[in-house]
């Protein structure tokens, strides 16, 4: 279950349902998403910015070579940016990155959870989560 540490804004969009994926690039991120489409750990995001949690199903999972690949064809605009264009898009989230966005891309497609999949959740994510943390949303 990946655990995304992530901005203000980007939890704000998260929370008002504008964002519906997320992106990451290296490969780290390769490795965690053939986990998670071998099934060898649970389609689970967990998203955090600073004491507060949100939990998204990850419904699909895609690697591309590049981040301009990655963010082609309007997937851009599912992220919740405040890009207006595809070059824009691809400059504010190289600016997230200290090293640039290189490398391969990972696109995780979100869902919020139905209601009987919101316990089961909460419990796979309370082992991932300290105590500290007590705020979260689904």
């Amino acid at each position: 279950m990946p655990m995304f540490y992530i901005k203000r804004e980007f939890y704000e969009a998260l929370m008002r349902g504008r964002k519906k994926a997320e992106i990451r690039v290296g490969e780290q991120w390769v490795k965690v998403a053939e986990k998670i489409k071998n099934c060898q750990i649970k389609p689970l995001a967990i998203f955090k910015w600073s004491n507060k949690i949100i939990l998204r199903k990850i419904y699909k999972v895609e690697i591309f070579p590049s981040i301009r690949r990655a963010l082609a064809n309007g997937r851009w605009r599912l992220l919740g940016l405040r890009a207006k264009t595809y070059t824009e898009a691809i400059a504010e989230v190289s600016k997230l990155y200290s090293r640039g966005a290189k490398g391969p891309s990972v696109f995780f497609w979100l869902s919020r959870l139905k209601k009987s999949e919101i316990d089961d959740a909460i419990k796979y994510a309370k082992k991932e989560i300290s105590d500290e943390d007590l705020f979260v949303s689904v």
